[in-house]
């Protein structure tokens, strides 16, 4: 069975919140012909945010492997 990585539900989870929140913003402009800016930039700017860390992680992740060779480290067996 293949592990599936934490990082990946979170980029997914993050990736569908957003469809979701456009279309409830498309959907508020449509009823009221407005939408509320404040909440817009927030929730963007923190999943823009979430984005940009799980970048960060993913580069670290790779820089750890080219570092050991891609050998996992497994400190509990030291």
């Amino acid at each position: 069975m293949k592990k599936v990585r934490l990082l990946k539900i979170i980029v997914v989870g993050l990736l569908i919140a957003v469809i979701l929140f456009t279309l409830a913003m498309i959907y508020l402009f449509y009823l009221y012909q407005s939408v509320p800016d404040a909440l817009i930039y927030a929730f963007f700017g923190f999943c823009g945010g979430e984005a940009y860390f799980s970048a960060l992680i993913k580069k670290a992740e790779g820089a750890v492997e080219e570092i050991t060779g891609g050998e996992e480290q497994n400190e509990s067996a030291n």
